[in-house]
Order: structure tokens, then sequence, then C-alpha cells
């Protein structure tokens, strides 16, 4: 019986077979597969997803960080009202001198030639911008006093004169209310910074009703958006 030699070939691993032996000499070639990497377009559109959902995470952060600031104000408004309240009930009179019809007790308060207005405005006593500080400063805390305990300075801010250092004149700068009692500055007109801009400090509106004899503490809507329209033409 004769031996009979078997080839088995197989081209796809590469491997000749001869008499069921591997044939290590006669190996074929096994093609290589192309690298293929990212196209242009492909790169274009991965960063333009991810500069979207970037966008959309800053926006949210920032939007939250906003938010919280309002709450703080609100917080804040509502704090100075009831220690107004509080000085009211204590003392039996309101903390300042009252000029209805006025706002600062010097001006007219505008009607906009609205006679219901100008009928509501008679009864109305206003305080803006920096001379809220009549309102506020009996309230305060006075240094080596027993007086004027209504309000925690710890939560409040002021604006106040900067000391002036030789030749260079002094600025103002923003400071919490306890650091301007303890360094005697006075007056201490009391605000915010603006929510969506910190580097704007609005003061508080303060309104008293002499017909209803009640008070309220608020944020300045009208200081706000002249300081918005300052930030847009800088």
């Amino acid at each position: 019986m004769r031996n009979l030699d078997l080839d088995v070939r197989s081209t796809g691993l590469g491997v000749e077979r001869s008499g069921g032996r591997a044939n290590p000499e006669r190996r074929a070639s096994t093609p290589a597969l192309p690298k293929k990497g990212f196209s242009l377009v492909e790169l274009l559109v991965v960063i333009a997803v991810m500069a979207t959902l970037a966008t959309l995470t800053v926006g949210g952060v920032l939007k939250t960080l906003k938010n919280t600031r309002v709450r703080r104000i609100n917080a804040m408004c509502a704090s100075l009202q009831t220690a107004l309240m509080g000085y009211k009930a204590q003392e039996g009179r309101w903390p300042c001198k009252l000029e209805p019809g006025k706002i600062n007790n010097s001006s007219t308060i505008d009607d906009g030639n609205n006679p219901f207005q100008r009928e509501r405005n008679q009864y109305l006593s206003i305080f803006t911008g920096e001379n809220n500080w009549l309102v506020f400063e009996p309230l305060i805390p006075q240094r080596g006093t027993s007086k004027g305990y209504y309000l925690s300075t710890s939560e409040f801010f002021t604006r106040t004169k900067m000391p002036e250092k030789g030749k260079r004149k002094g600025g103002t700068r923003v400071v919490s209310l306890r650091e301007a009692v303890d360094e005697g500055a006075r007056p201490f007109p009391l605000g915010y910074p603006l929510p969506d801009d910190q580097t704007y400090f609005i003061y508080f509106r303060v309104e008293f009703n002499l017909q209803t004899d009640s008070v309220t503490v608020s944020r300045d809507g009208g200081a706000e958006d002249a300081a918005r329209k300052r930030r847009q033409g800088r």
C-alpha cells in the first residue's frame, strides 16, 4: 500500500501542511489591514458637540448662581424690613424724618402725570441711593454702645471710602457692614452687588407709606437698569 502525500493548503491562515505536518518555510504573508483615522468632518462634529455641551453646562451654572444671589438679596430685603418694623414697635416712631411725597426728603416723587399715582405719592416717603443711610444708621450697632442692635452686621454690605495713600486719592470699596463698623467708617448706606454683574453695587430702595404706616424694602430696579446700560456701553 502506497503512502499518499497529502497537501493541505490554507491560504487564510497562511500555512501549508505536507503530510499533516506544518511547513514553516512556506508561510503565506497576511495582508495588513489599512489604518483608519477620523476625517476632518468627524472631528468638526465632535468639537461642535463638545462646545454645545460646555455652553449648556456653563449657562446652567451661571443661571443657578444668579438665582442664588437673587434669593440672598430678597432675604436681606426681608431682614431690613423686619428690623425697621421692630424699631418702630420698640421706639414708637420710624428711625428718620419722613417728608410725604418726597424722595430722600428733597425732590418730589414723579407721578408721570397720572392722577391716581399722584394721589398715592402724597402718602409716600422714599429713600434711594446712598441716602438710605438716613434710614438704616439708627438700626446699626454703634461701636462702644449698646444701641442699635436691630441688624446683624455680618449679613449686609456697604460702600465706604478707601483711605488716601500719599498722592494717591482714595476710591471706594464694598465691605461687610461689620468691617465698616469696626473701622468706624460712616455713613452706612446699605446695598447689594448686582446679581448678574458683581462689579456694580446697588443701594436698597426704602418706601414708607404714611397712610398705612408701613415700610417696604426692595431692590432698586431703576438703578439696576442704569448699571446694565453702563455695562453694555463699556
